[in-house]
């Protein structure tokens, strides 16, 4: 930049622009590895593995309540029967033995 010149020259656009692309590629391929804490990492295998590993244990609790929100919709979209009282969110004692006997017998 020049003493005197109002605005931004050419090349200081350019650089500008160049480091906000090169900025969203990083952050996108730091997303689609799953590094990044702020969007949903988990898949269907995350999910199916995890409704197994909680269903299966003696007293069926699905204890990890990250998972439990990023899994919920995906129990819903595979409409087994008793996924809404299982994840109901915060507070109350969920119900999964409909949910659990569902999964488990496919």
């Amino acid at each position: 930049m020049k003493f005197g010149s109002k605005g931004l020259d050419a090349p200081v656009i350019i650089g500008i622009i160049l480091a906000v692309v090169a900025a969203v590629v990083i952050l996108y391929i730091l997303w689609s590895k799953g590094m990044l804490p702020f969007v949903s990492g988990v898949n269907e295998a995350d999910c199916t593995a995890y409704f197994y590993r909680s269903c299966q244990s003696k007293d069926q609790t699905f204890g990890d309540s990250v998972k439990n929100a990023l899994c919920k919709t995906f129990a819903e979209k595979l409409d087994k029967s008793g996924a809404d009282s299982c994840f109901t969110g915060l507070g109350g004692t969920p119900n999964c033995g409909t949910f659990c006997n569902s999964v488990l017998a496919t």
